[in-house]
């Protein structure tokens, strides 16, 4: 097993697994590069699956399209489908907020919103960045906007970052960030 592989050990109670989340979220913070191909990749292994940090890689930007989410609505995310084998770990944040509320964000395949938030906001005109690690479904991610249709933001998710299991092929997102790092690195070393 290679020196810089972190696995999570069961008996310890999951002290390894705070361990890493606590590091992927300064990662998250310091928004390190990650080439997933040739170059030292960071990694660890949670359970059955590597974890590999990533960008950030801006995903959604609803400020240049999708529009604000209000309250009471769900958006499902595509850019997200096909990914019940991945975990993400994510930096959301709302921005050009509405009113005071949250946000939840969860799998598609589950037919509810998670009964708790995974962003808050308080008043209006606030910024509010949060992460947070959340499971990939088939058909995506959801996001649910809690209140009334007084409150709404706009929001943003960078992905910093993924669990993938060993048999689960890298979603099209990943293979064509990756493919836009190896072209620059190529331009780069010219």
């Amino acid at each position: 097993m290679p020196d810089d592989l972190i696995t999570a050990d069961p008996a310890d109670g999951g002290a390894t697994r705070r361990k890493l989340l606590t590091g992927m979220g300064a990662a998250a913070a310091g928004g390190g590069l990650l080439a997933l191909a040739g170059a030292q990749q960071a990694q660890a292994a949670v359970g059955n699956a590597t974890y590999f940090s990533l960008g950030p890689l801006r995903i959604i930007d609803t400020r240049e399209s999708g529009g604000r989410i209000s309250g009471g609505q769900t958006r499902t995310l595509q850019e997200f489908e096909g990914s019940d084998d991945l975990t993400w770990a994510i930096n959301l944040t709302v921005t050009s907020t509405k009113g005071s509320g949250y946000l939840s964000i969860y799998n598609a395949d589950v037919s509810r919103p998670r009964p708790y938030s995974t962003i808050n906001w308080r008043g209006s005109g606030k910024v509010v960045a949060n992460f947070n690690i959340v499971d990939g479904g088939e058909a995506g991610l959801r996001v649910y906007c809690s209140g009334d249709s007084s409150n709404s933001t706009h929001f943003v998710i960078d992905v910093v970052g993924l669990f993938i299991t060993t048999q689960a092929p890298l979603p099209p997102v990943v293979r064509a960030w990756q493919s836009k790092v190896q072209g620059l690195a190529r331009k780069l070393s010219r």
